[in-house]
């Protein structure tokens, strides 16, 4: 996947600091971790990411859990690093 990702964003020119990340813990008790983040809305939604939703909403008897898992990682990677920001949609071209 970290091969992939990298030659695609390379594609679009971007060339970003990817890492690998093998998970070792149970999946549904690290998405379960989110929410109080989510409860006390540290985590914000966007209402057009309505496949993240339905599978937050359905998780873990849904049939697709890769959203919820994603959003842990990237959760998990902001808080070991302490130091990001937002970018605004124009910052990133959109």
């Amino acid at each position: 996947m970290k091969e992939e990702l990298a030659k695609a964003s390379a594609r679009a020119g971007l060339y970003l600091p990817i890492e690998e990340v093998q998970q070792t813990s149970d999946k549904v008790m690290r998405v379960q971790t989110l929410q109080p983040d989510i409860k006390n809305k540290y985590i914000k939604f966007n209402a057009r990411h309505k496949r993240l939703l339905e599978q937050l909403y359905q998780f873990p008897m849904g049939a697709h859990d890769d959203g919820p898992d994603a959003l842990e990682g990237a959760r998990t990677i902001a808080k070991k690093t302490k130091r990001f920001r937002i970018l605004d949609r124009a910052e990133l071209g959109l």
